[in-house]
């Protein structure tokens, strides 16, 4: 009975123990490695999400500010609105609105743009205009309060707020 428990110096090989324990130990380092990467890819999820908000809120204001800027009048007055109207500086009317979560631009009656990407939804946004009056009051100044939000499977979710305040620059004759 001796004989079969008893290695011999020649012979080369595991026990069935060995095999058990090295199997064990390479599973455990798997599932770690496996577990890392996991945590890795929903990292990155999140940081192509949070991008992915920043590039729209980013192109948006850009391209409001620039209008608001470049506008020849502005037709909302002291208003706290998901819509905000002026004259740009071409004399068309534009209107910026919320509908259904994005973002709209409105040229005239019929040329009508989607601003925002379809994987962010505007949960909030708001135009505050001072009283602006053209024969004694200072220039037009248009606040802003923006919020954006992505909740998206391959992305992720973020949310990013943005309040900021612009003046035109409207010149009296």
């Amino acid at each position: 009975m001796k004989k079969f428990f008893k290695k011999n110096e020649n012979e080369k090989g595991l026990t069935l123990v060995e095999l058990l324990m090295s199997a064990a130990i390479f599973s455990i380092l798997i599932l770690s490695a496996t577990g890392i990467f996991v945590k890795i890819m929903n990292v990155q999820k999140k940081a192509l999400a949070i991008q992915e908000v920043q590039d729209n809120i980013s192109y948006t204001m850009e391209m409001i500010s620039k209008e608001i800027r470049m506008m020849s009048e502005i037709t909302t007055k002291n208003t706290a609105l998901d819509t905000l109207s002026f004259k740009n500086s071409k004399e068309k009317d534009i209107v910026y609105s919320l509908i259904d979560g994005q973002l709209m631009r409105k040229e005239g009656i019929e040329d009508s743009q989607t601003i925002t990407s379809s994987n962010v939804t505007v949960s909030d946004l708001t135009f505050y205009v001072n009283n602006w009056d053209t024969t004694s009051g200072p220039q037009p100044m248009v606040t802003i309060n923006l919020v954006m939000e992505i909740s998206d499977g391959n992305f992720g979710k973020a949310q990013a707020r943005l309040q900021t305040t612009l003046s035109g620059r409207i010149y009296e004759n």
